[in-house]
């Protein structure tokens, strides 16, 4: 979001200041904003955050900026941005014993949200979190889910699904699943192996996009990263995401505004945007519900309109739009 957020308050002739640990070195030249480094890679990864908070409160220009958005536990933002937080992260990893770093992680979290005159939640997941878990007033959280560039992610590219299944090597005549992940342990692979090893599954295909994995299943492969995903994800004829804990999961818009139905668990942030002509959301991660839903799925049962995003205001202009409103309002309250 980071690349959206610069490109159009460059538009808007802003003038920004972004703070960072560290740089890559083409940012320090980027005309689009005045790069400001405070280096702590030397200390030790768990006290990193909270020395870069330090440093932060030390910073004058902080103070004297018209508005602060935080985009990852920061203590000194009006704005704070909650694309997750760790205690229903620890919650979903069913942890018992919690580390130090587990600690200062939800301190941080508790910090930065309380600190802030707003935060914006991604999902009503993480929404019910914040005012559950950190006893966050409702009043002062606003949703604002995370949008879909929909230049690239849209509906037209399933008019070429035939060619694009050619391209990246996907089954002309079974019904193709997609996977999309880069922790696999997470978002639910193993369970999509058991449930792809029933002989139920034998005619349909599962193609995994993103890490790469050795699979010994006939019917699954690995694709490894695709830079253009979003031809993959009209190429399929569904995506499954049976994610243990996802505070949001962009994919799932993504698939959608690409024409592509998806399966997803209601432990998804985003599965609250899924209405049954778009997907199907399972109410739990069994694997009797999955191979079920699974084994019956239809691609012809599901209707997705072609302004999916912008209907839900998640295309990027309505989103920076709304997100203009918010900084202007905050601006507004400091006066």
């Amino acid at each position: 979001m980071l690349h959206y957020y610069l490109e159009q308050f460059s538009r808007w002739d802003w003038d920004v200041r972004l703070y960072s640990s560290e740089a890559r070195k083409t940012e320090n030249t980027d005309p689009r904003y005045e790069l400001v480094l405070k280096r702590v890679r030397w200390a030790p990864r768990w006290l990193r955050l909270v020395l870069f908070n330090i440093l932060l409160g030390r910073d004058s220009k902080i103070k004297a900026a018209d508005v602060g958005i935080g985009l990852n536990r920061i203590w000194h933002g009006e704005i704070a941005c909650a694309n997750g937080n760790h205690i229903g992260h620890c919650r979903a990893q069913k942890k018992t014993i919690l580390s130090p770093y587990d600690y200062i992680k939800i301190w941080l979290d508790k910090k930065s949200f309380k600190n802030s005159q707003l935060i914006l939640a991604c999902s009503k997941m993480v929404q019910y979190e914040l005012v559950n878990d950190y006893g966050q007033p409702a009043s002062k959280i606003k949703l604002l889910p995370l949008p879909v560039d929909t230049s690239n992610f849209n509906k037209e590219l399933k008019q070429a699904q035939l060619q694009l299944k050619k391209k990246y090597g996907l089954s002309e005549d079974r019904i193709n699943f997609l996977f999309v992940s880069t922790g696999h342990k997470r978002k639910g692979l193993d369970l999509l192996l058991e449930i792809f090893a029933d002989s139920r599954l034998a005619d349909v295909n599962l193609y995994v996009a993103g890490t790469k994995f050795r699979s010994k299943l006939a019917n699954v492969y690995s694709l490894g990263f695709c830079d253009q995903i979003y031809e993959l994800y009209a190429a399929a004829d569904a995506l499954l995401h049976p994610a243990h804990y996802e505070p949001y999961g962009l994919v799932i818009p993504e698939s959608i505004a690409c024409g592509t139905p998806v399966i997803t668990a209601a432990g998804v942030g985003a599965s609250y945007l899924v209405e049954p002509r778009l997907g199907i959301v399972c109410s739990d991660l069994s694997k009797e519900v999955w191979l079920e839903e699974i084994s019956s799925f239809k691609p012809e049962r599901f209707d997705i309109p072609s302004d999916f995003a912008q209907a839900n205001k998640l295309d990027i202009e309505s989103y920076m739009n709304e997100f203009k409103a918010i900084i202007y309002s905050c601006v507004e309250a400091r006066k």
